[in-house]
């Protein structure tokens, strides 16, 4: 007893077609993702204009703002985490950026950022801006 099977020829798709499945699926992962809104600080905005002369440092800075609105929280290093302040480095230039994430309104506050000179100036302005966080 033989069973009649009839057989079709499956269509494979080229390399083409499956990349652009892969870069489809990617681009619609990206458009999923959640942004990150960036509340700027009075000092933030103070440094800005006075950075807008030195096109290197702006661009480093342009850099980190944009990793901080796509990742939030993720995109630095944590320094307190019962106010929720990170830190974001650059190394050369050594550039410091301090924002704190509002878990409740997901938004992103941007205090300041330093070009890193000591530790002792370091702990001054995380302190300075522990003490903003706090009165706020």
């Amino acid at each position: 007893m033989f069973i009649n099977v009839t057989m079709t020829a499956r269509k494979v798709p080229s390399f083409k077609n499956k990349k652009n499945n892969l870069l489809n699926k990617r681009s619609y992962r990206n458009n999923m993702i959640n942004n990150y809104p960036l509340i700027f600080d009075e000092v933030m905005i103070k440094q800005l204009k006075k950075v807008a002369k030195n096109q290197s440092v702006k661009e480093i800075l342009i850099k980190m703002l944009d990793k901080i609105e796509e990742r939030g929280p993720d995109a630095g290093e944590l320094l307190d985490s019962r106010l929720f302040i990170y830190e974001v480095k650059n190394k050369h230039p050594p550039i410091r950026l301090y924002f704190k994430h509002n878990v409740n309104s997901n938004e992103i506050y941007i205090f300041e950022f330093e070009m890193k000179t000591s530790k002792k100036k370091q702990q001054k302005t995380i302190e300075k801006i522990r003490k903003k966080v706090l009165e706020s």
